[in-house]
């Protein structure tokens, strides 16, 4: 009896080992899966905190706009005043800025994007924001052959918005144009060639149309 005791003895310890290394085990997985899920539910938490700083950014823009059209309606003959009028700022005209480039976003040695900096003028020669419709055609006009267009985008109100730019490149709209090579253009005689870049805006308030062309190497 004495062996089957120590037996039984020791077979019950072996088991009660094991249900506790089973229970740590599970507990820690418990635990591991806990923590994943609080990390997710701080992530979710973050994002609807930024969602709703902008909502409410997007709240004030709106009701800035509100006021401005009650002030329109209360105070006409004041805003109408010639000296009222003579010191808001409209787009006269549009140039294309010097830093605009062709960019090898592809990393094969060939530009396959051109990025166009747009820069809004107004009637002191300053830069001024501006709402409307940007249109931007490319092409290459070799002298032998006849211009090959290379593409052509339109942007509109919320696109031009959020084209602005403001950093050490100075301040411009930054637009981006995938380059539509046609198949039969020789790439190696494409990088020798520039780009006739015309960019138009079209003002959203006036309609007034502002074109401007700026000549760029296909190859920095």
């Amino acid at each position: 009896m004495i062996p089957y005791t120590c037996s039984m003895q020791l077979w019950r310890t072996m088991v009660c080992f094991a249900l506790v290394a089973c229970m740590g085990l599970h507990a820690g997985c418990r635990t591991r899966q806990f923590e994943t899920e609080g990390d997710a539910l701080r992530a979710q938490v973050l994002d609807l905190q930024d969602q709703v700083r902008d909502l409410e950014r997007r709240e004030r823009e709106l009701l800035a706009e509100l006021r401005r059209a009650r002030a329109w309606a209360e105070r006409r003959e004041e805003l109408a005043d010639e000296d009222v009028r003579a010191f808001v700022p409209h787009v006269v005209d549009i140039q294309i800025g010097r830093l605009s480039h062709v960019r090898d976003r592809q990393g094969d040695g060939f530009g396959d994007t051109l990025v166009l900096y747009v820069q809004p003028i107004d009637s002191r020669g300053r830069f001024t924001q501006m709402v409307g419709n940007v249109i931007v055609n490319l092409a290459v006009v070799p002298d032998e052959v006849d211009p090959i267009p290379l593409g052509r985008l339109r942007f509109g109100p919320g696109d031009v918005r959020d084209a602005f730019r403001s950093g050490i490149t100075g301040t411009h709209y930054s637009f981006e144009v995938p380059l539509d090579i046609p198949a039969k253009v020789d790439l190696d005689w494409l990088l020798t060639q520039q780009v006739v870049a015309r960019a138009t805006f079209v003002d959203g308030q006036t309609g007034d149309r502002h074109t401007t062309e700026r000549v760029i190497a296909m190859q920095r």
